[in-house]
């Protein structure tokens, strides 16, 4: 399936601009505290191993893991749902059977 594109006159931005005038721009939380995933899902905007990669994030495979702070899990989240719009695709399909075997062998 060929990428999703932005029309030329209205590019996605990591960016928001402060109010004020001459404000320097300000940040999201998942780019302040976890830049190296806001890289991830700009490379793969549009592409359906976003989705792949969303589910690495939601799901523990490593174990103890503490988890994403709320301010960055809303924003992970919220991409999360916009790119399903552009892309659906069933985002647990492959990984919820096997981690349901997994908590059965450990039940």
């Amino acid at each position: 399936m060929p990428r999703y594109r932005f029309p030329a006159s209205n590019p996605p931005t990591a960016e928001v601009a402060s109010p004020g005038d001459g404000a320097a721009p300000c940040q999201c939380a998942l780019e302040a505290q976890f830049p190296h995933i806001l890289s991830a899902i700009q490379a793969l905007w549009g592409y359906k191993e976003l989705n792949t990669y969303f589910t690495k994030l939601t799901l523990d495979e490593r174990g103890g893991r503490a988890g994403f702070p709320p301010e960055v899990w809303d924003e992970i989240h919220t991409l999360l749902r916009l790119h399903q719009e552009i892309l659906p695709e069933p985002l647990f399909a492959t990984n919820i059977s096997r981690h349901a075997l997994d908590f059965m062998r450990t039940s």
